[in-house]
Formats: structure tokens, C-alpha cells, sequence
């Protein structure tokens, strides 16, 4: 996996790799008790692509970041607003 920096848009420079979206995804999973299967199928996506991601072979794209996000129960602007929690 290559390391991508993204910013967050914010003045407040908040900026953060793929490595991080990954970790967060990861933590809002097991914090709402949801199996990579399970995210899975809320996300229509296949099981391996969340393994994937998660074991870091794979970056997601953005829209594949999108359906995650939404198979998480929540907006895109909920997973950013408050990444520096995670």
C-alpha cells in the first residue's frame, strides 16, 4: 500500500495516509460489533475487498471508500469530522 496523504480541506491542516482511513474504519467496525461480513454486505461490496483493506494490501478508491462509509451507518462527513479521535 502506498502511503497518500489526504487534508483535510479544514484551515486547521488536519491532514492524514491511507493508513489512517484504513485504522479508522477498522475501529468504528469492531466499535459498532459489525463482522468484515457483515460490513460487507451493508456496503455491497465482496468480503475480500474489506479483508483487503483492512490487512492493508489494498487501498480503497473513493467510491469503494463511499460504500464503506455508508455500510458503517454513517456519513462521509461523520468519518472525517472527527478522525483525530481515532
Amino acid at each position: 500500500m502506498s502511503t497518500v496523504t489526504y487534508t483535510s480541506g479544514e484551515q486547521d491542516g488536519t491532514q492524514y495516509t491511507s493508513k489512517d482511513v484504513v485504522a479508522r474504519i477498522r475501529k468504528l467496525r469492531k466499535n459498532k460489533k459489525m463482522s468484515m461480513y457483515m460490513l460487507a454486505l451493508n456496503a455491497g461490496l465482496n468480503n475480500t475487498v474489506i479483508q483487503r483493506v483492512e490487512r492493508g494490501e489494498r487501498e480503497p478508491r473513493i467510491g469503494t471508500l463511499f460504500k464503506i462509509i455508508d455500510g458503517l451507518e454513517m456519513s462521509p462527513a461523520e468519518f472525517f469530522r472527527d478522525f483525530a479521535e481515532y
